[in-house]
């Protein structure tokens, strides 16, 4: 078995299905879960810490320029009465992302897996809004990671 030696910081965007305009962040730490190959628990930190999601990962590769990429699903935790909707998200620690044709094929991919709800997912994708341009790194000040803007939302 392979141990994951790390937890990972995450800053998501979350837009609902009914609402295409709104843009919801959330900021959570990602643990990786005993036992379970790719699989993560994400606990929420701040105002939103009563909240945790689990999270697998669905694909992964990299694109025509090597920028590498990974697909992820994640919804709460079985039998939970508090959670983020699920969603899936295409990642990349790259700046830009895996190009735009990356993009669509895995898009594509994940519609011709014949899930519903899975499409409807895809469908609502969006990119993550990033501050700082010029500076080449989103930036995560105290109130994104303490869930401040987000105490209403949920």
């Amino acid at each position: 078995m392979e141990f994951w030696p790390c937890s990972n910081q995450e800053l998501v965007s979350l837009t609902p299905i009914n609402q295409p305009e709104r843009i919801y962040t959330a900021f959570g730490i990602d643990s990786p879960i005993a036992g379970l190959d790719d699989a993560w628990l994400c606990q929420c930190t701040g105002h939103l810490s009563h909240i945790s999601d689990h999270v697998a990962f669905l694909a992964w590769g990299s694109d025509s320029h090597e920028v590498d990429w990974v697909v992820l699903y994640s919804a709460p935790l079985p039998g939970a009465t508090v959670g983020l909707p699920a969603q899936v998200a295409i990642m990349s620690r790259g700046r830009p992302g895996p190009d735009d044709a990356t993009v669509k094929e895995i898009k594509d991919a994940l519609c011709a897996a014949g899930d519903v709800e899975l499409t409807k997912l895809v469908g609502n994708m969006r990119p993550l809004l990033q501050e700082d341009p010029q500076g080449g790194r989103p930036t995560c000040e105290y109130n994104v990671v303490q869930n401040v803007d987000s105490l209403t939302r949920f």
